[in-house]
């Protein structure tokens, strides 16, 4: 649990480090989120960057004590273990890499991809 708890520390996004999660959960940053994203959506994306992770956070607490006890603490961790393996693996795969990208420069790209799997 201590180790887990240095990396998690230590990982970007989380309590001490910046990242990509800074807009997702993070009341302090919000404003900051809200000028990332196109004026199109705005609203909804920083309702959704809002709502996600409060639903998540009650899941996680309403689940916790029934996994516990149905597959004891070395099961329950070694299962949150793998889901975020599968999350580490999905993002590296399907999210695209945006450093260096204007905001301009992301809409357009993500505009011509988006066209063109709708054309396929």
């Amino acid at each position: 649990m201590v180790i887990s708890l240095l990396f998690r520390g230590a990982a970007p996004g989380t309590l001490t480090g910046g990242g990509p999660t800074n807009c997702i959960g993070r009341r302090s940053t919000g404003p900051i989120c809200a000028v990332l994203l196109p004026m199109a959506i705005r609203g909804f994306a920083m309702g959704l960057a809002v709502f996600s992770p409060w639903t998540v956070k009650a899941a996680m607490s309403l689940l916790f004590p029934i996994l516990n006890d149905a597959l004891g603490s070395t099961g329950t961790f070694g299962l949150f273990v793998a889901v975020n393996i599968v999350s580490f693996l999905f993002v590296r795969k399907f999210v695209p890499e945006t450093k260096g990208l204007s905001l301009e420069e992301l809409e357009a790209r993500f505009r011509t991809e988006g066209e063109a799997a709708r054309v396929a």
